[in-house]
């Protein structure tokens, strides 16, 4: 399967959104997921897929299900 650059730079905003909304810095989200950084600052900018594992931990430390997850990229989906 291969990777759209929109569709990373999707998924990486709204990654960001939910880190945003549970107040959390990269920092403060790489501490609860044990993710670097500036691993975080490059799957928001979209510049870098995220593993499986890597957002369950990020789904994990922001509070967001994986319903909510689903939704949420079927309705950037068929937005775009």
């Amino acid at each position: 399967m291969r990777r759209h650059p929109q569709d990373l730079a999707a998924l990486g905003r709204l990654l960001r959104r939910y880190r945003q909304e549970a107040r959390l810095t990269q920092e403060q989200l790489g501490f609860k997921t044990k993710l670097h950084r500036n691993y975080i600052s490059l799957v928001e900018r979209g510049c870098h897929a995220i593993s499986f594992t890597a957002l369950e931990r990020w789904l994990d430390a922001t509070g967001v299900s994986w319903s909510e997850f689903g939704r949420d990229m079927d309705r950037i989906r068929r937005d775009a």
